[in-house]
Protein backbone atom coordinates (compact mmCIF):
# COMPACT_ATOMS: atom_id res chain seq x y z
CA UNK A 1 0.00 0.00 0.00
CA UNK A 2 1.22 3.69 -0.81
CA UNK A 3 -0.36 6.71 0.48
CA UNK A 4 0.08 9.67 -2.33
CA UNK A 5 -1.16 12.36 0.00
CA UNK A 6 -4.15 13.57 2.14
CA UNK A 7 -6.91 16.52 2.43
CA UNK A 8 -8.47 18.57 5.71
CA UNK A 9 -11.61 17.97 5.54
CA UNK A 10 -14.67 19.75 7.85
CA UNK A 11 -15.07 16.28 9.56
CA UNK A 12 -11.58 15.04 8.98
CA UNK A 13 -9.45 13.85 6.72
CA UNK A 14 -9.14 12.15 3.37
CA UNK A 15 -5.97 9.96 2.50
CA UNK A 16 -5.32 9.01 -0.94
CA UNK A 17 -3.24 5.46 -1.86
CA UNK A 18 -3.00 2.96 -3.80
CA UNK A 19 -1.92 -1.09 -4.20
CA UNK A 20 0.12 -2.44 -6.90
CA UNK A 21 -2.51 -5.27 -8.29
CA UNK A 22 -0.51 -6.66 -11.31
CA UNK A 23 -1.35 -5.94 -13.91
CA UNK A 24 -3.49 -3.18 -12.48
CA UNK A 25 -3.08 -0.45 -9.59
CA UNK A 26 -6.34 -0.23 -7.35
CA UNK A 27 -6.40 3.63 -6.22
CA UNK A 28 -9.03 4.59 -2.74
CA UNK A 29 -9.73 7.27 -0.97
CA UNK A 30 -9.92 6.38 2.80
CA UNK A 31 -12.22 8.72 5.18
CA UNK A 32 -10.91 9.41 8.27
CA UNK A 33 -12.51 11.39 11.78
CA UNK A 34 -10.60 13.66 13.96
CA UNK A 35 -9.07 10.97 15.88
CA UNK A 36 -7.78 9.33 12.84
CA UNK A 37 -10.38 6.49 13.07
CA UNK A 38 -11.29 5.09 9.84
CA UNK A 39 -15.00 5.92 8.44
CA UNK A 40 -15.18 5.01 5.09
CA UNK A 41 -13.83 3.83 2.22
CA UNK A 42 -13.98 4.50 -2.00
CA UNK A 43 -12.61 3.14 -4.92
CA UNK A 44 -11.84 4.93 -7.16
CA UNK A 45 -10.24 2.96 -10.04
CA UNK A 46 -8.60 -0.30 -11.27
CA UNK A 47 -8.17 0.51 -14.69
CA UNK A 48 -5.56 -0.65 -16.87
CA UNK A 49 -2.40 0.94 -14.50
CA UNK A 50 -2.46 4.23 -12.86
CA UNK A 51 0.39 5.97 -13.32
CA UNK A 52 0.36 9.12 -11.52
CA UNK A 53 -2.88 10.98 -9.70
CA UNK A 54 -3.36 14.13 -7.38
CA UNK A 55 -5.66 15.51 -4.98
CA UNK A 56 -6.86 19.27 -4.34
CA UNK A 57 -9.21 21.17 -1.74
CA UNK A 58 -11.73 23.06 -2.47
CA UNK A 59 -13.01 26.22 -0.46
CA UNK A 60 -16.07 24.28 0.29
CA UNK A 61 -14.40 21.15 1.83
CA UNK A 62 -15.14 19.18 -1.78
CA UNK A 63 -12.26 17.06 -3.04
CA UNK A 64 -10.81 16.90 -6.04
CA UNK A 65 -9.34 13.93 -7.22
CA UNK A 66 -7.48 12.90 -10.47
CA UNK A 67 -5.74 10.57 -11.89
CA UNK A 68 -3.99 9.38 -15.00
CA UNK A 69 -3.93 6.33 -16.26
CA UNK A 70 -2.42 3.72 -19.40
CA UNK A 71 -4.73 1.59 -21.32
CA UNK A 72 -4.20 2.92 -24.91
CA UNK A 73 -2.00 6.14 -24.38
CA UNK A 74 -2.80 8.24 -21.65
CA UNK A 75 -6.07 8.82 -20.29
CA UNK A 76 -7.30 11.57 -17.51
CA UNK A 77 -9.88 10.69 -14.97
CA UNK A 78 -11.54 13.78 -12.62
CA UNK A 79 -13.52 13.66 -9.76
CA UNK A 80 -15.16 15.81 -7.35
CA UNK A 81 -16.20 14.43 -3.99
CA UNK A 82 -17.69 15.84 -0.75
CA UNK A 83 -16.18 16.06 2.87
CA UNK A 84 -18.03 12.57 3.02
CA UNK A 85 -16.53 10.98 -0.48
CA UNK A 86 -19.77 11.47 -1.58
CA UNK A 87 -19.24 11.28 -5.80
CA UNK A 88 -20.27 14.79 -7.17
CA UNK A 89 -19.23 14.52 -10.62
CA UNK A 90 -16.95 13.08 -12.55
CA UNK A 91 -15.25 13.52 -16.02
CA UNK A 92 -14.19 10.01 -17.67
CA UNK A 93 -11.39 10.01 -19.52
CA UNK A 94 -9.88 13.08 -20.48
CA UNK A 95 -7.86 12.15 -23.15
CA UNK A 96 -5.00 14.26 -24.95
CA UNK A 97 -6.67 13.65 -28.51
CA UNK A 98 -3.24 15.83 -29.70
CA UNK A 99 -1.12 12.78 -29.47
CA UNK A 100 1.23 14.31 -26.76
CA UNK A 101 1.15 11.77 -24.43
CA UNK A 102 2.46 7.98 -25.47
CA UNK A 103 3.17 4.67 -22.82
CA UNK A 104 6.52 5.13 -23.46
CA UNK A 105 6.89 8.56 -21.96
CA UNK A 106 6.97 9.58 -18.46
CA UNK A 107 3.97 11.75 -17.93
CA UNK A 108 3.14 14.06 -14.85
CA UNK A 109 -0.48 15.83 -13.75
CA UNK A 110 -0.63 18.62 -11.32
CA UNK A 111 -3.86 20.04 -10.22
CA UNK A 112 -5.49 23.17 -8.20
CA UNK A 113 -8.24 25.05 -7.68
CA UNK A 114 -8.88 28.53 -8.41
CA UNK A 115 -10.31 30.92 -5.44
CA UNK A 116 -13.79 30.35 -6.97
CA UNK A 117 -13.10 27.03 -6.80
CA UNK A 118 -12.82 26.32 -10.85
CA UNK A 119 -9.72 23.80 -11.58
CA UNK A 120 -6.56 23.99 -13.49
CA UNK A 121 -4.76 20.83 -14.81
CA UNK A 122 -1.67 20.84 -16.47
CA UNK A 123 -0.76 17.27 -17.85
CA UNK A 124 3.31 16.98 -19.18
CA UNK A 125 5.27 15.04 -21.02
CA UNK A 126 8.60 15.55 -22.13
CA UNK A 127 9.81 12.43 -24.94
CA UNK A 128 7.65 10.03 -27.69
CA UNK A 129 8.44 6.81 -28.11
CA UNK A 130 11.25 6.49 -25.48
CA UNK A 131 13.55 8.99 -27.38
CA UNK A 132 13.61 12.82 -26.24
CA UNK A 133 12.49 15.48 -28.63
CA UNK A 134 15.55 18.05 -29.82
CA UNK A 135 13.11 21.14 -28.70
CA UNK A 136 10.41 20.55 -26.05
CA UNK A 137 8.15 22.76 -28.18
CA UNK A 138 7.46 18.85 -30.13
CA UNK A 139 5.60 18.27 -27.28
CA UNK A 140 4.16 21.43 -25.08
CA UNK A 141 2.07 20.71 -22.38
CA UNK A 142 -2.03 21.12 -21.91
CA UNK A 143 -3.28 23.42 -19.80
CA UNK A 144 -6.81 22.74 -19.07
CA UNK A 145 -9.54 24.72 -16.81
CA UNK A 146 -12.54 23.25 -15.61
CA UNK A 147 -15.60 24.42 -13.71
CA UNK A 148 -16.37 24.17 -10.52
CA UNK A 149 -19.40 22.11 -12.10
CA UNK A 150 -17.06 20.11 -13.89
CA UNK A 151 -17.37 21.50 -17.62
CA UNK A 152 -14.58 21.78 -19.40
CA UNK A 153 -13.81 26.06 -19.96
CA UNK A 154 -10.76 25.66 -21.89
CA UNK A 155 -7.86 24.23 -22.64
CA UNK A 156 -4.31 25.60 -24.07
CA UNK A 157 -1.20 24.46 -25.29
CA UNK A 158 1.58 26.21 -23.00
CA UNK A 159 4.89 26.39 -25.87
CA UNK A 160 7.99 27.18 -23.84
CA UNK A 161 11.51 26.70 -24.24
CA UNK A 162 12.24 25.42 -20.83
CA UNK A 163 8.81 23.23 -19.78
CA UNK A 164 10.33 20.39 -19.59
CA UNK A 165 8.71 16.93 -17.18
CA UNK A 166 8.00 16.75 -13.82
CA UNK A 167 6.66 20.39 -13.98
CA UNK A 168 4.51 21.50 -11.04
CA UNK A 169 2.05 24.17 -10.82
CA UNK A 170 0.49 26.60 -7.82
CA UNK A 171 -1.84 29.19 -8.38
CA UNK A 172 -0.93 32.91 -6.21
CA UNK A 173 -4.37 34.61 -4.53
CA UNK A 174 -5.24 36.05 -7.93
CA UNK A 175 -5.34 33.14 -9.63
CA UNK A 176 -1.68 33.63 -11.63
CA UNK A 177 -0.67 30.49 -12.22
CA UNK A 178 3.31 29.76 -11.28
CA UNK A 179 5.00 26.77 -13.45
CA UNK A 180 8.48 24.98 -12.22
CA UNK A 181 9.48 23.26 -14.62
CA UNK A 182 13.22 20.90 -15.09
CA UNK A 183 15.58 19.91 -17.73
CA UNK A 184 16.73 16.31 -16.11
CA UNK A 185 15.21 14.40 -17.99
CA UNK A 186 17.46 15.72 -21.11
CA UNK A 187 20.69 15.93 -18.77
CA UNK A 188 19.79 11.90 -18.24
CA UNK A 189 20.87 11.69 -22.00
CA UNK A 190 23.76 13.99 -21.32
CA UNK A 191 22.80 16.53 -24.39
CA UNK A 192 22.96 19.35 -22.44
CA UNK A 193 20.91 21.56 -25.46
CA UNK A 194 21.02 24.72 -23.50
CA UNK A 195 23.66 27.53 -23.37
CA UNK A 196 22.48 28.66 -19.87
CA UNK A 197 23.87 24.79 -18.73
CA UNK A 198 21.79 22.26 -16.59
CA UNK A 199 18.92 23.35 -14.34
CA UNK A 200 15.08 24.33 -13.83
CA UNK A 201 13.01 26.80 -15.30
CA UNK A 202 10.02 28.56 -13.62
CA UNK A 203 7.38 31.02 -14.83
CA UNK A 204 4.61 33.20 -13.83
CA UNK A 205 1.35 33.80 -16.28
CA UNK A 206 -1.68 34.90 -15.67
CA UNK A 207 -5.26 33.29 -15.60
CA UNK A 208 -5.43 32.88 -19.11
CA UNK A 209 -1.71 31.87 -19.78
CA UNK A 210 -0.33 35.57 -21.24
CA UNK A 211 2.86 35.12 -19.69
CA UNK A 212 4.39 37.61 -17.13
CA UNK A 213 8.00 36.39 -16.61
CA UNK A 214 9.78 33.28 -16.56
CA UNK A 215 13.66 32.75 -16.05
CA UNK A 216 16.27 29.66 -16.24
CA UNK A 217 17.74 28.64 -13.65
CA UNK A 218 21.54 27.39 -13.97
CA UNK A 219 22.52 25.23 -11.54
CA UNK A 220 25.49 23.63 -11.93
CA UNK A 221 28.02 21.33 -14.18
CA UNK A 222 26.84 18.18 -13.13
CA UNK A 223 25.42 15.68 -16.52
CA UNK A 224 22.82 14.60 -14.25
CA UNK A 225 21.87 17.60 -13.23
CA UNK A 226 19.60 19.16 -10.46
CA UNK A 227 16.10 20.43 -9.98
CA UNK A 228 13.21 22.03 -8.67
CA UNK A 229 10.49 20.19 -7.21
CA UNK A 230 7.87 22.34 -6.37
CA UNK A 231 7.25 25.94 -5.34
CA UNK A 232 4.60 27.93 -3.36
CA UNK A 233 3.16 31.58 -3.73
CA UNK A 234 3.46 33.51 -0.65
CA UNK A 235 0.76 35.91 0.11
CA UNK A 236 3.09 38.64 -0.02
CA UNK A 237 3.52 38.10 -3.92
CA UNK A 238 7.28 36.21 -3.47
CA UNK A 239 7.87 32.65 -4.32
CA UNK A 240 9.88 29.78 -2.79
CA UNK A 241 10.80 26.79 -4.47
CA UNK A 242 12.23 23.23 -3.19
CA UNK A 243 15.11 21.23 -5.19
CA UNK A 244 17.31 18.78 -4.84
CA UNK A 245 21.49 18.55 -6.38
CA UNK A 246 21.97 15.20 -7.88
CA UNK A 247 25.83 14.88 -7.35
CA UNK A 248 29.06 13.31 -5.28
CA UNK A 249 30.30 14.78 -2.52
CA UNK A 250 33.02 16.34 -4.16
CA UNK A 251 31.17 18.56 -6.68
CA UNK A 252 28.06 18.82 -3.91
CA UNK A 253 30.97 21.11 -2.16
CA UNK A 254 31.58 23.21 -4.72
CA UNK A 255 28.48 24.09 -5.41
CA UNK A 256 28.20 28.03 -4.97
CA UNK A 257 24.65 29.85 -4.48
CA UNK A 258 24.09 33.27 -3.34
CA UNK A 259 22.48 34.44 -0.17
CA UNK A 260 18.69 33.81 -0.68
CA UNK A 261 19.64 29.87 -0.84
CA UNK A 262 19.56 27.72 1.97
CA UNK A 263 21.30 24.32 2.17
CA UNK A 264 18.93 22.13 4.27
CA UNK A 265 20.39 18.63 4.17
CA UNK A 266 23.43 16.99 2.94
CA UNK A 267 23.89 13.30 3.71
CA UNK A 268 24.97 10.11 2.81
CA UNK A 269 20.98 8.78 2.08
CA UNK A 270 20.13 10.77 -0.44
CA UNK A 271 16.94 10.99 -2.08
CA UNK A 272 15.34 8.32 -4.74
CA UNK A 273 15.75 9.65 -8.66
CA UNK A 274 15.68 13.11 -6.95
CA UNK A 275 12.35 13.50 -5.61
CA UNK A 276 13.56 15.38 -2.46
CA UNK A 277 11.49 17.84 -0.22
CA UNK A 278 7.47 18.80 0.18
CA UNK A 279 6.78 22.58 0.62
CA UNK A 280 4.95 22.67 3.41
CA UNK A 281 3.49 26.24 4.74
CA UNK A 282 3.52 27.64 7.37
CA UNK A 283 2.91 30.33 9.34
CA UNK A 284 5.27 33.30 10.52
CA UNK A 285 7.70 33.48 12.40
CA UNK A 286 7.71 29.93 13.25
CA UNK A 287 9.80 29.50 9.81
CA UNK A 288 12.35 33.16 10.09
CA UNK A 289 11.92 35.67 7.49
CA UNK A 290 8.71 33.20 5.40
CA UNK A 291 6.49 31.26 5.04
CA UNK A 292 8.56 27.87 4.08
CA UNK A 293 9.39 24.84 5.18
CA UNK A 294 10.68 21.94 3.61
CA UNK A 295 10.08 18.09 4.55
CA UNK A 296 12.12 15.46 3.27
CA UNK A 297 12.64 12.06 4.57
CA UNK A 298 13.15 9.91 1.12
CA UNK A 299 16.40 7.28 1.20
CA UNK A 300 17.67 6.22 -2.19
CA UNK A 301 17.42 2.24 -2.66
CA UNK A 302 20.70 0.18 -3.62
CA UNK A 303 19.76 -1.01 -7.23
CA UNK A 304 22.55 -4.07 -6.84
CA UNK A 305 21.35 -5.79 -4.20
CA UNK A 306 17.92 -4.28 -3.24
CA UNK A 307 18.72 -3.19 0.06
CA UNK A 308 18.82 0.25 1.68
CA UNK A 309 22.68 1.83 1.01
CA UNK A 310 23.28 4.23 3.82
CA UNK A 311 26.95 4.67 3.14
CA UNK A 312 27.26 5.47 -0.47
CA UNK A 313 28.50 8.61 -1.67
CA UNK A 314 28.03 8.52 -5.69
CA UNK A 315 24.17 8.82 -4.32
CA UNK A 316 24.74 11.98 -2.61
CA UNK A 317 22.17 14.68 -3.34
CA UNK A 318 21.32 17.98 -1.63
CA UNK A 319 18.23 19.76 -0.88
CA UNK A 320 17.25 23.26 -0.81
CA UNK A 321 14.99 26.26 -1.04
CA UNK A 322 15.12 29.43 -2.81
CA UNK A 323 13.25 32.33 -2.17
CA UNK A 324 11.98 34.51 -5.38
CA UNK A 325 9.82 37.86 -5.05
CA UNK A 326 7.29 38.78 -6.98
CA UNK A 327 8.69 40.26 -10.22
CA UNK A 328 11.00 36.26 -10.18
CA UNK A 329 14.25 38.05 -8.71
CA UNK A 330 15.76 36.06 -5.98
Amino acid sequence: MKNYGMVKTKNGYIVHGGYNLAPNRLDYLLLLNENLDSVGLKIVGTDCSTTFSVMAKTSTNENIFARLFDCYGDIIDIYNFDSNMNLNWHIPWLINNENTFSKYGDDYISIKTTKNDDIILISDYIYKNGFPPIDSSEFPPLITKISKNGFQLWQKRLYTKYLKNSSHIQLTKNDDILFVGSTEYFTMYGKNIYPEGFGSWVALYDSILNKKWDRFIFDHQHPYGCSLRGGVANQDGSFAFTGVVNDTIPNAANLTFDDNTWFLTLDSLGCYNGDCGDVLIFNKPKVANNEIKVFDNQIYPNPTNGILNFINPAIQKMSFIRIFNATGRW
